[in-house]
């Protein structure tokens, strides 16, 4: 069984929606969603009765997280991610996502990818990296920091390049709740809470200085990593993991902007969301309303021209994916880990 983990109130209930459709597309395992919610999410539960192969258990948080103070928008039901080893009694591992994720992978093999010698496994963050390398800055509401300072001097991390993003955690909950980085997280929080513009994702990179494992970048790919290297150029490294994310993403992580709040044509990026919503509402038409019958068959037709134009984007794309496939293992190797498991 795996097990995972989602934090959400209302206004993200329809992105969880997707999220979970998404993750029981794609599932040759049997999964339990553990939906920690922040106040009544009645579609989110509607929806989650009508799927097939995953199961959805919901555990009201509301009110848990109301203590911490948000730099930004984020909902702070998302804070509980902090201490999942006490929500989730009795579970040993648990993969995070962030409600604002599509998953076009089966979720197997990030389960089974570890951590072995830590207590989480998360990936880098990319978009932050290429603020960093670019000088550019990063704002909260009332401040605004370069972002390589913001990372060295508020967050206090000694290497820049190795910040990671918290929307997708491989996390064994024993060994966390054991390793003392709960504690340090919250000491962070109430140090800095007011000033910290990522908040508990701030905390938990403090909390796990020095003792995490990288995750493989396709498992938490952030459109913006790709929009902010196009203005710019980027170093032969993250033009790499650039073009290996790019052409086969496993996760889509909409941090940042979201699809549904774009006033421009929607991007390619946003499309994969769209997408899921659309498969969404197909397979939940007949019990929704009679009259979407018309509405799923477009977009049935829709889903085609999509599928024909994205089968043809990786077939022109195939060799460079190849090459970065070969420099990214180049990279693990250099960098100590090894091959990739599986």
């Amino acid at each position: 069984m795996i097990h995972v983990a989602c934090c959400f109130d209302a206004n993200f209930q329809t992105a969880f929606a997707v999220l979970a459709r998404s993750i029981e597309r794609h599932s040759t395992s049997d999964v339990m969603i553990h939906a920690i919610h922040d106040g009544p999410v009645e579609y989110a539960d509607f929806v989650s009765r009508h799927l097939k192969k995953t199961k959805v258990t919901f555990h009201d948080g509301t009110g848990v997280a109301e203590r911490f103070h948000s730099a930004g928008r984020q909902t702070r039901i998302t804070f509980v991610r902090l201490f999942l080893h006490e929500f989730l009694q009795g579970v040993r591992k648990v993969i995070y996502l962030d409600s604002d994720i599509v998953v076009r992978r089966d979720l197997t093999p990030l389960f089974a990818a570890g951590p072995n010698r830590s207590s989480v496994a998360a990936a880098l963050d990319y978009p932050l990296r290429v603020m960093a390398e670019q000088k550019e800055f990063i704002y909260g509401p009332d401040t605004k920091w370069r972002t390589d300072d913001y990372i060295r001097d508020l967050v206090g991390l000694k290497d820049v390049n190795t910040y990671f993003n918290a929307g997708v955690l491989l996390i064994d909950l024993e060994r966390y709740g054991a390793s003392g980085a709960p504690d340090r997280a919250l000491a962070f929080l109430d140090r800095k809470g007011a000033s910290s513009i990522f908040n508990d994702q701030d905390a938990l990179n403090v909390a796990l200085e020095g003792d995490f494992e990288i995750l493989d970048p396709r498992w938490n790919f952030i459109p913006d990593f790709a929009v902010l290297s196009s203005q710019k150029g980027v170093s032969a490294e993250l033009n790499c993991i650039l073009q290996l994310c790019h052409d086969d993403p496993w996760v889509v992580h909409f941090a940042g902007l979201k699809p549904w709040e774009t006033k421009e044509r929607p991007s390619h990026w946003d499309f994969i969301f769209w997408n899921g919503l659309f498969d969404l509402v197909r397979a939940n038409a007949s019990v929704i309303s009679p009259h979407l019958t018309d509405l799923t068959q477009e977009c049935d037709r829709l889903h085609d021209k999509i599928d024909r134009a994205q089968a043809a984007r990786a077939e022109l794309l195939k060799s460079r994916s190849q090459l970065a496939l070969a420099l990214w293992r180049a990279i693990r190797w250099k960098a100590g880990l090894g091959p990739e498991p599986g």
